[in-house]
């Protein structure tokens, strides 16, 4: 089988399909992955053929712009500047690679020209959501003072309306349905209510214990825990090994790979290293963010494989990606978070909520005050025990079972194929899809 993996953003978006078409191709799949040209490198590491839809001065490009750091403005930026622009490449290279009846689509759902294609040429389509804010539940709501618990279901109901409405439709769905007319479909509305995920297979990349599952969810969503790899599948440079032996535990810094305006976060950080007199690591790839001069005891690192770096760490303190988050749970460390923009507020809520650290808003994240917050999360026996709880949770090589559903999903689609052939193809293709939900 031909699996397409489709994403767009950083890191965090593009190493968990990365990892899975990784799994997939050792199964004797064959895989290509479709994102920017930025991730060529990475690609190759993993022995995956890249097809890219835009290259790395356009990612630079976006990466360079401040408001993809700005709360309020993120995601229409990422919008404009990212999605938008991706839709007619990423429809041409599903054109351009897929195989009728030998192919399957793994996509998130915001590249909107893997959806399109799918319905265009009836290709298999696997939605797949990272992060939990990514399903839009009515009992497991994102911490907001629009959304409460004890509301009825009409009300988020109503908010998600009027966010599509006012909102999310006015930036996106001109773009898209300009690309469905030229190919003759019809339009499409309320892009995020239910158009952009697949009607086949929807898959959430986080365990069910990290959220509820809900009754108001289509019947083909499944949530298959974090796309971690395998411990053993990671090597730590000789001169960090050098610095770990010498400097054990540290804490791990680290402002997002997309963050290119964490200066201040930086700082602070080392100031907090001098004030606790802990060694510390500070994770990113952007070197200028960071003071000219540091303590011999803290040490800056461009790029090092998360699992196996925070296994030998004390603490992490980041804006709360879900794949860094994922990676700090099995290390069986507590967290710091402090969000940036988009998911990392919910995802941040979240480990707080569950005891495996704190949320902290990012106006409040100076040394002075956190300080004190960061000897509670290191001391607190209780957060330890919390932490290590979740920890053995989770598998060690949990692909291995994500690999298994995506395959059980890719048979059950061919044998409502061959249902379809049958005499009795009717009653036969529904006893399959019963049987399948």
């Amino acid at each position: 089988m031909r699996f397409i993996l489709v994403t767009a953003g950083s890191f965090g978006d593009v190493v968990p399909f990365v990892n899975i078409g990784a799994e997939l191709q050792r199964r004797g799949h064959e895989v290509k992955i479709v994102a920017s040209g930025y991730f060529q490198a990475l690609c190759d590491r993993n022995a995956l053929t890249l097809c890219a839809y835009s290259n790395k001065e356009d990612y630079q490009n976006v990466l360079d712009d401040p408001r993809l750091v700005d709360g309020r403005k993120s995601a229409k930026t990422f919008a404009q500047k990212v999605l938008l622009p991706a839709i007619r490449p990423v429809y041409e290279i599903i054109l351009q690679h897929y195989i009728p009846g030998e192919t399957v689509l793994l996509s998130t759902g915001f590249c909107f020209g893997a959806r399109i294609a799918s319905e265009k040429f009836n290709i298999p389509l696997a939605t797949v959501k990272l992060a939990p804010v990514q399903f839009r539940s009515l009992s497991d709501l994102p911490k907001h003072p629009l959304f409460k618990s004890w509301l009825p279901d009409w009300w988020p109901r109503s908010i998600w309306y009027l966010y599509d409405k006012l909102m999310v439709d006015p930036l996106i769905k001109s773009a898209i349905n300009e690309v469905r007319s030229s190919i003759g479909l019809s339009p499409a509305h309320r892009i995020l209510h239910k158009w952009y995920e697949s009607p086949e297979k929807v898959f959430g990349l986080v365990p069910e214990w990290f959220m509820r599952m809900d009754k108001h969810w289509p019947a083909h969503s499944e949530l298959v825990g974090f796309p971690l790899p395998a411990l053993n599948q990671q090597v730590l440079d000789s001169d960090i090994e050098s610095f770990l032996d010498r400097h054990p535990n540290p804490m791990i810094f680290t402002g997002g790979t997309a963050n290119k305006k964490a200066k201040s976060f930086f700082y602070e950080a080392v100031t907090i290293a001098e004030q606790l007199e802990k060694p510390a690591i500070l994770l990113t790839l952007h070197k200028d963010m960071l003071p000219k001069t540091l303590p011999a005891y803290v040490r800056h690192v461009d790029f090092s494989p998360l699992g196996v770096l925070l296994a030998r760490a004390s603490i992490l303190i980041h804006p709360g990606g879900i794949g860094t988050i994922s990676e700090a749970i099995r290390a069986g460390i507590p967290q710091v978070i402090v969000p940036v923009a988009n998911d990392q507020f919910d995802n941040g809520n979240r480990i707080e909520a569950f005891g495996l650290g704190v949320c902290i808003k990012r106006k409040h994240f100076l040394a002075d005050a956190m300080v004190p917050k960061v000897k509670t999360a290191l001391q607190s026996l209780e957060i330890r025990n919390l932490c290590a709880h979740r920890s053995r949770m989770l598998q060690s090589n949990n692909l291995v079972y994500i690999g298994d559903r995506i395959e059980a999903y890719v048979k059950n689609i061919e044998c409502i194929a061959k249902c379809a052939d049958s005499p009795d193809a009717g009653d036969a293709t529904s006893a399959t899809i019963a049987a399948a939900n």
